[in-house]
C-alpha cells in the first residue's frame, strides 16, 4: 500500500520566517559588538571591519594616554581611590603608569611610521602598476560610454539647425553659469551665430589670464636677484595669483584688497626706491602691466556675463517658433491657473480671518443686549401706563409742553432705526439684540405717533412720572448706542469685504474651470512638444559626452576631467550609478584623499608625541619630590598636568578627525574595491588596524570600562544570594501551606497572591527609609550596600511560594507517611524526601530569580550610589549617553552579561530533568 507524502512547504516557509525574525536581534547584537565602525544602523548587517576590541576594553581595559595623565595626576594629589594609599604604593603606581605612558608613546611613534610608510609604499605601487590598470579600465568604460551615446544619438536624430535645438540649448545655458570651461564653451559653440560674441570674449579672457600669469612670472624672475625684508611675503602673494583666477570668474576686488594693496604694490614700491632706476622702472612696468591685466580681466568678465545673458535671452525667445504657439499658450494658461490658485488661497485665508472677526463682532454685540432689551421692556410698561391716562379726558390747556422731550426722542428714533437697518443687513434678525432693538424701535415709533395726545396730558401725574422714567431709559440707551453703531459699522465694512471676496472667489473659480478645460485640450500637444524638447536637451548633453569620449584618457588628470564632466550625464540618461561604474577612478581618488588625510594626521600626532614626551620627562624629574611633599602635608599643584591635558585636547581633535576620515575612506576602499585593487587589500587592512589602534591609544576611555568586571561580579553575587535565600525561604514557607491545615491557611495564600499584584517600586520610599534606618546600626545592610540590596530583593518571594506550594501538592503524602512510620521526623521527611523530589521547581525558581535579579535596574539605580557597588544593569545604562549610544561597547557588554545567566542555567538543567525521575511509592 503506497503512503501518500504530504507537502508541508507552506508550514516550512512560515517556520523559516519566524526563526529569522526571532534570531535577527541576536544576529544584530553579535554583529554590532564586533564592528569597528560602530555603525549599528548601517544597511550592511555584517561589516568587513571587525574587531574584538570592545570585548578587550570591557574585560581587560587598557589605559589610554589621557587616562594615564589623569590617573597620574590623581595619584600625585592623593585623590579618589589613592586617598588612603601609602607613599611607597603611590610611587610604585606612578612609576608603573609612567612606564606604560612611555610604551604607548613608543608604540604611537611606530604606528605613525607604519601608517606613513604603508601609505607611501601603496602610493608608489599604485602609481607604478595600478595606475596604468586604472587608466586602462577607465578607457574601456569610456569606449563603452561612447557606444551608448552614439546609439542614443542615432535614436534621437537631432537637427542642429532647428529652432528647437537652439531653444533647448538656451534652456541648458540658462541653468549654466558662464565660464571658460570646455563644457560651457561646447554649448555656446553649438549656438552658431548667437554665440559668436561669447566665444570671442572667452578667447580674450584666456589670453588675458595668460598675460596676468606671464607678468607674474616675470616679476618672480626679477625678484630672484633682489634682497629685501618683505621678499618672502611678496613671493607668496604672487604665487597665490592663480587662486583669484578661476574658470568661473576673476576675484579682482579680493585680489586688489588682499594682495595688491597690502603686499605687492606696498612693498615693491618701497623696493623700487632703493634699487637702481633702470631696474626699478622694469619692475614698475611689469607690476603695473600685471595690475592692468587683472583689471582688464575683471572688465572682460563683466562683458562676458552680459554677453551670456544676451545669448540666453536670444535663444529663449525662439520658444514659440521651436515648440509652436499651442505650447506657449499651454504654459501661459498653466501660469495663469497657478496665479489664480495663489489668489484663491490668499483670499480664502483672508476670508477665514474676516469671518472670524465677524464672529468676534457678534460676540461684542451681545454685550449690548443686557442694556437694550431691558430698556425696551421698560418702554413697553411706560406705554401701557400712558395709554391708560390717554383714555381719560384731556385737560383744556396743559401748563407745560414736551417739545424738547420729543425732539430728543426723534433723534433717538433715527439712530435706533439706523441700528435696526444695520443689523438686518448683517443677517442677524434671529439674535436677541435685534429683537430688543426692534421692540425699542416699535415703542419709540408709538411715542412719536402719539406726540399730540401725550403732550395734551403733560400735567397728568402718571404721564409725568412715565416721562421722567423714559428720560432715564433714553440716557441709558444713548450711552450704549455709540459703541453699538461703531461696532455695526465695522461689521458692515467687514461684511461688504467678505461679500466682495466671495464674489471674487466665484469669478476666479469660473475662470479656473475654463482654464482647466483649456489645459486638458492643449495637454497632449504640450506633452509631445515637451518630450521633443527633453530629447533635444538630452542630445546636446550627450553630444558633449561624445566629444569627451572620443579623446583617449592618458593620465589620471584626464580621467578626473572625464569623470567630472561625463559621469553625471551618463548616470542621468542611462541609469548607471557613477560611483560604481567609474570605481576604477574614484577608488584611486579615495586612496589619495585617505593618504592626504593620514599624512596631515600623522604630522599633528608626531608633534603631539614630541610635546607630550618632553612634558612627561619634565614631570618625571620632579613628581616624586612632589609626592613626598604631599605626604609631609604640603599642598602643591603641578601646572604640567594642566599643560599636558591642554596639549592633548588641542592635538587629539585634529589628528583623530583626520585619521577617522582616512579610516572611513580605507573602509570604503576595502568594501568597494576596483578591479585592480585586490593586490592592495592586505596592506589596506593592516593600515586600517593601525589607524584603529591609534584611536585606542589616544581616545579618552570611558570610565565604565574599568569597572565593568566588578559590576558583573556584584550582579552575580547579589543574584546568587537572592536566589539561594528565595528558594530556601519560599520552600520553607510553601511546605506548611501544602502539608498542614491551620487557621488562616486559605487567607494566607490569598494574601500572598494579593501582595504580589503590587509593583515593588510602590514601596520604594518605605524601603529607602528602612535601609537608611538599618544602615545606622548595621552598615552592610544600609543604603549604598550590596547587603541592603540583597535584603530588598529577598522580599519578593510570594509568587515563588505559590509555585512551590503547587508543586508540593503533586508529591504523594504516602511517601512522607511511610518515612514517618519508619521513625523519620517531619523535618527529615521535608529535607530527604520532599526537597529531592522538588528539585525541578526549585531549579526553575532559582533560574527565574537569578535572571530577574541580574537584570533588575530601577531598585539598584536608586539604592546604589558608589560606582564600585553598581550592578551590571546599572552599569550598562552608562553606555547610553544623552545624545548618542556607544553601540559597540553596549552590545558587547550585553553579550558578556548573558554568560553568567547561561552558565547558571546549564548548571541547573540536570536538576530540572533529573528530579522528575526520582522518588516513587513503595509497592
Amino acid at each position: 500500500m503506497a503512503v501518500e507524502k504530504k507537502n508541508y512547504w507552506l508550514r516550512h516557509i512560515i517556520l523559516v520566517i519566524i526563526v529569522a525574525i526571532v534570531l535577527f536581534p541576536m544576529v544584530w547584537l553579535i554583529s554590532t559588538s564586533i564592528r569597528r565602525d560602530q555603525a549599528a544602523f548601517s544597511p550592511k548587517l555584517f561589516s568587513s571591519r571587525i574587531t574584538l576590541q570592545h570585548y578587550r576594553n570591557l574585560l581587560f581595559p587598557e589605559r589610554s594616554i589621557p587616562r594615564l595623565i589623569l590617573d597620574v595626576q590623581e595619584a600625585t594629589y592623593l585623590l579618589g581611590r589613592f586617598r588612603d594609599k601609602s607613599e611607597e604604593k603611590i610611587i610604585s603606581t606612578v612609576e608603573r603608569y609612567m612606564n606604560k605612558f612611555d610604551k604607548l608613546m613608543a608604540e604611537s611613534e611606530g604606528l605613525v611610521s607604519t601608517i606613513d610608510d604603508s601609505f607611501s609604499s601603496l602610493s608608489e605601487e599604485l602609481n607604478n602598476s595600478g595606475l596604468s590598470e586604472a587608466i586602462s579600465t577607465i578607457n574601456a568604460i569610456r569606449k563603452d560610454d561612447l557606444e551608448l551615446v552614439e546609439q542614443r544619438l542615432l535614436e534621437l536624430k537631432l537637427d542642429k539647425n532647428s529652432e528647437l535645438y537652439l531653444y533647448a540649448l538656451g534652456n541648458i545655458l540658462n541653468k549654466t553659469k558662464p565660464s571658460i570651461k570646455d563644457k560651457y564653451l561646447f554649448y555656446v559653440s553649438n549656438s552658431g551665430e548667437y554665440g559668436k560674441e561669447v566665444l570671442t570674449l572667452a578667447e580674450e579672457l584666456k589670453k588675458t589670464y595668460g598675460e596676468i600669469l606671464n607678468k607674474r612670472d616675470e616679476l618672480l624672475t626679477l625678484l630672484e636677484t633682489e634682497n629685501f625684508d618683505e621678499k618672502p611675503l611678496v613671493i607668496e602673494s604672487l604665487k597665490r595669483t592663480e587662486k583669484y583666477l578661476s574658470e568661473k570668474g576673476v576675484e579682482y576686488s579680493s585680489w586688489r584688497k588682499t594682495e595688491w594693496f597690502k603686499v605687492i604694490n606696498k612693498y615693491l614700491r618701497t623696493l623700487e626706491k632703493e634699487i637702481p632706476e633702470e631696474r626699478a622702472n622694469i619692475i614698475n612696468a611689469t607690476r603695473k602691466a600685471m595690475y592692468n591685466s587683472f583689471k582688464a580681466a575683471n572688465s572682460l568678465w563683466d562683458d562676458f556675463a552680459e554677453a551670456h545673458n544676451a545669448l540666453v535671452n536670444g535663444l529663449l525667445d525662439l520658444k514659440e517658433k521651436a515648440l509652436g504657439p499651442r505650447f506657449v499658450e499651454y504654459e501661459e494658461t498653466t501660469q495663469r491657473l497657478d496665479e489664480i490658485a495663489a489668489k484663491k488661497s490668499a483670499i480664502e485665508k483672508t476670508l477665514e480671518k474676516d469671518e472670524l472677526a465677524i464672529k468676534e463682532i457678534e460676540d461684542a454685540l451681545e454685550t449690548v443686549t443686557p442694556i437694550i432689551v431691558p430698556e425696551a421692556e421698560r418702554l413697553k410698561i411706560l406705554r401701557t401706563t400712558i395709554e391708560k391716562s390717554l383714555k381719560e379726558t384731556a385737560p383744556e390747556s396743559p401748563s407745560s409742553t414736551l417739545s424738547d422731550f420729543f425732539e430728543k426722542l426723534r433723534e433717538l428714533y433715527s439712530r435706533v432705526e439706523t441700528v435696526k437697518d444695520s443689523i438686518e443687513k448683517l443677517n442677524l434678525k434671529d439674535s436677541t439684540l435685534y429683537a430688543g432693538v426692534a421692540d425699542l424701535y416699535t415703542e419709540l415709533n408709538w411715542f412719536l405717533s402719539n406726540e399730540t395726545k401725550i403732550s395734551a396730558f403733560s400735567d397728568d401725574p402718571d404721564v409725568k412720572r412715565a416721562i421722567d422714567i423714559f428720560e432715564v431709559s433714553r440716557a441709558n440707551i444713548e450711552r450704549a448706542l455709540p459703541d453699538l453703531i461703531f461696532t455695526l459699522n465695522e461689521a458692515k465694512e467687514i461684511n461688504e469685504k467678505v461679500m466682495a471676496m466671495k464674489n471674487n472667489l466665484i469669478t476666479l473659480s469660473k475662470e479656473s474651470g475654463v482654464l482647466q478645460q483649456k489645459i486638458s485640450e492643449l495637454q497632449e500637444g504640450y506633452l509631445t512638444a515637451l518630450q521633443k524638447l527633453e530629447n533635444c536637451k538630452q542630445g546636446i548633453e550627450l553630444g558633449f559626452v561624445k566629444k569627451l569620449a572620443n579623446k583617449p584618457i592618458n593620465s589620471i588628470d584626464d580621467a578626473a576631467t572625464y569623470f567630472e564632466n561625463a559621469a553625471d550625464i551618463i548616470e542621468t540618461y542611462f541609469d548607471k550609478k557613477k560611483n560604481l561604474r567609474y570605481r576604477a577612478y574614484t577608488w584611486y581618488e579615495d586612496f589619495q584623499r585617505a593618504y592626504q588625510e593620514a599624512l596631515e594626521g600623522s604630522r599633528v600626532l608626531s608633534s603631539a608625541i614630541t610635546t607630550l614626551s618632553k612634558m612627561k620627562e619634565n614631570l618625571e624629574s620632579k613628581i616624586y619630590d612632589y609626592i613626598h611633599l604631599r605626604f609631609l602635608g604640603t599642598q602643591i599643584t603641578l601646572e604640567t598636568f594642566t599643560n599636558m591635558v591642554d596639549s592633548y585636547n588641542k592635538s587629539f581633535q585634529i589628528f583623530n578627525a583626520r585619521y577617522q576620515r582616512a579610516s572611513r575612506l580605507v573602509s570604503d576602499l576595502l568594501d568597494y574595491p576596483a578591479n585592480y585593487a585586490a593586490q592592495y587589500s592586505h596592506k589596506l587592512k593592516a593600515l586600517d588596524k593601525a589607524l584603529f589602534r591609534v584611536n585606542q591609544i589616544w581616545a579618552q576611555k570611558e570610565t565604565t570600562y574599568f569597572y565593568f568586571v566588578r559590576w558583573i561580579g556584584n550582579s552575580v553575587l547579589v543574584a546568587l544570594m537572592v536566589s539561594l535565600i528565595s528558594v530556601t525561604v519560599a520552600a520553607l514557607a510553601a511546605y506548611p501551606f501544602s502539608r498542614m491545615r491551620f487557621p488562616g491557611r486559605s487567607q494566607g495564600l490569598l494574601f500572598l497572591l494579593l501582595i504580589q499584584m503590587f509593583p515593588s517600586i510602590m514601596f520604594m520610599v518605605a524601603v529607602y527609609a528602612l535601609l537608611q534606618f538599618m544602615g545606622n546600626y548595621v552598615s552592610w545592610l544600609g543604603l549604598d550596600s550590596l547587603g541592603g540590596l540583597i535584603f530588598v530583593y529577598s522580599g519578593g518571594i510570594a509568587f515563588n511560594t505559590w509555585l512551590i506550594k503547587g508543586y508540593f501538592d503533586t508529591i504523594p503524602d504516602s511517601l512522607e507517611e511511610s518515612a514517618m512510620i519508619d521513625g523519620a521526623t517531619r523535618l527529615q521527611t521535608f529535607w530527604k524526601i520532599v526537597i529531592p523530589l522538588a528539585r525541578p521547581i526549585l531549579a526553575v525558581i532559582a533560574i527565574l530569580t537569578f535572571m530577574g535579579i541580574f537584570n533588575e535596574f530601577i531598585m539598584a539605580r536608586i539604592l546604589l550610589q558608589d560606582i564600585n557597588k553598581w550592578t551590571y544593569a546599572v552599569g550598562l545604562q552608562q553606555f547610553s549617553g544623552r545624545f548618542e549610544t556607544s553601540w559597540g561597547p553596549f552590545t558587547a557588554a550585553a553579550l558578556i552579561g548573558a554568560i553568567p545567566m547561561v552558565t547558571f542555567f546549564l548548571i541547573l538543567q540536570d536538576y530540572i530533568v533529573g528530579g522528575l525521575t526520582k522518588g516513587a511509592v513503595k509497592g
